[in-house]
């Protein structure tokens, strides 16, 4: 018997249904045996659900599976499906084992975390793009400038760290606060665009263009960035965009983005087992804890601090030029304190939960238009010839997204200046033959 494609779409969000319930299990049997007892003295409770609230907890997860894309039509299309798999799901998971609120409160944040979706993808979709009438004279080599200064980056970060590599784990937090204090000048602007602008594009000329130098100096730069300050994105980033290029590559325009649905339950699952069989839990501290349940508890204590205390209206930042601050710290500093009794903690949140703390409701839905206007003019720029750069944009964009407020992400999580390699892409001859790719 044949299925048409109305029933084909029906089973495949069907599908995503059931992953997503069993995904929500198994995550928390993993969170209940593991990540709980392990991290309880960072406020990690595991508190069991009524009846209701498990209802709750499922209808907010099917919600989503009505409109998420099926098919890898425009770069944009991954950053949904990134919002929705980690900080969306991962609040739903956590909201009801760390809140301090009432049921009432929770499913008011899911509600609007939800509709905070569904405007990212609805603003994504529109038509405006940028017009690049003239172009760079092809005697302007914007592609040897490009590996140069790429090098010139690389032997940088390797003077910060005295051309000594230090892959510890155990020692990161002691490095972090180490970097806050001892970085030397402009460091985390420099850090910003080695991490986004360098690291993507080098990425996408690794595996698109199989440019192999990039990818060695990819690799000294996250190393000597997670030597200094102990960054763990900084490692994993590479490997997470490497995986979206081959995605990109061999499964545009089929039904294949509820995969990564799949992955993710994929992941969960090698970390349970590890746990249970293994006597270890590698996978599930460093990555299924600060994947699936940080930003959720994260997003929890925002929305339960500032659902019951004055918003900050930007005052830690711009806004102080116009209005005595509201708090005398930033806050991520203020959750530090309020939740984790340390006032050195710097609690970051995505941009839905920063922009609820800035603005209240109106904040996280004007930062989930913006945002959606933002990947709609990466997918018009680059859809055609530069779809694999348009698709690691995205991708790195929605990653970036789990832990950063949205004005933060632009200039410290690199989103500008990934913009401006796109625009000199577009705008050179030479570049742009170098990045010219046309998937099939």
């Amino acid at each position: 018997m044949r299925i048409n494609k109305r029933h084909k779409i029906v089973i495949l969000r069907m599908l995503i249904i059931i992953i997503a319930f069993s995904t929500y299990y198994l995550f928390k049997y993993l969170y209940k045996i593991e990540i709980s007892p392990a991290n309880l003295y960072h406020g990690f409770e595991y508190k069991e659900t009524s009846f209701f609230q498990e209802f709750l907890i499922l209808f907010f997860l099917m919600c989503p599976a009505t409109f998420l894309p099926l098919k890898l039509h425009r770069p944009s299309d991954l950053s949904v499906w990134i919002l929705y798999l980690l900080p969306y799901q991962s609040t739903i998971y956590m909201s009801f084992h760390m809140t301090r609120g009432t049921t009432t409160s929770v499913f008011f944040l899911w509600s609007s975390i939800l509709l905070a979706l569904i405007l990212v993808n609805i603003f994504r979709k529109h038509r405006l793009s940028i017009i690049f009438k003239n172009k760079l004279s092809r005697y302007v080599n914007i592609k040897i400038f490009f590996l140069l200064l790429f090098s010139i980056l690389c032997l940088y970060l390797l003077n910060v760290i005295s051309f000594r590599f230090n892959l510890g784990i155990t020692d990161v937090y002691v490095r972090r606060l180490s970097a806050r204090v001892h970085s030397p000048f402009m460091y985390g602007y420099i850090t910003a665009i080695a991490k986004s602008l360098f690291t993507v594009f080098g990425i996408y000329l690794v595996v698109f263009k199989k440019k192999w130098v990039y990818a060695i100096l990819v690799f000294v730069i996250s190393i000597s960035i997670f030597s200094f300050d102990g960054t763990k994105t900084t490692i994993l980033n590479p490997f997470f965009l490497i995986g979206i290029a081959l995605f990109t590559r061999y499964l545009k325009d089929t039904n294949g983005l509820p995969l990564l649905s799949i992955i993710c339950l994929t992941m969960i699952a090698f970390a349970t087992i590890e746990v249970i069989f293994i006597h270890s839990s590698i996978l599930s501290e460093y990555i299924i804890r600060r994947l699936f349940a940080v930003p959720g508890f994260l997003n929890t204590v925002f929305w339960d601090f500032f659902s019951n205390n004055p918003k900050t209206l930007m005052t830690e930042s711009v806004g102080k030029f116009f209005i005595d601050p509201i708090y005398p710290i930033a806050p991520t500093y203020i959750i530090g304190v309020e939740y984790f009794n340390n006032p050195a903690i710097n609690a970051n949140t995505g941009i839905w939960l920063g922009g609820f703390a800035q603005f209240g409701l109106p904040g996280m839905m004007i930062v989930s238009c913006l945002a959606g206007f933002l990947l709609g003019l990466i997918d018009n720029l680059t859809r055609i010839n530069f779809f694999g750069l348009g698709c690691l944009i995205c991708a790195f964009m929605g990653l970036g997204w789990i832990e950063q407020m949205f004005h933060t992400s632009m200039l410290t999580g690199g989103i500008l200046y990934l913009f401006l390699g796109v625009f000199l892409v577009k705008k050179s001859r030479n570049l742009q033959q170098e990045f010219e790719i046309s998937l099939p």
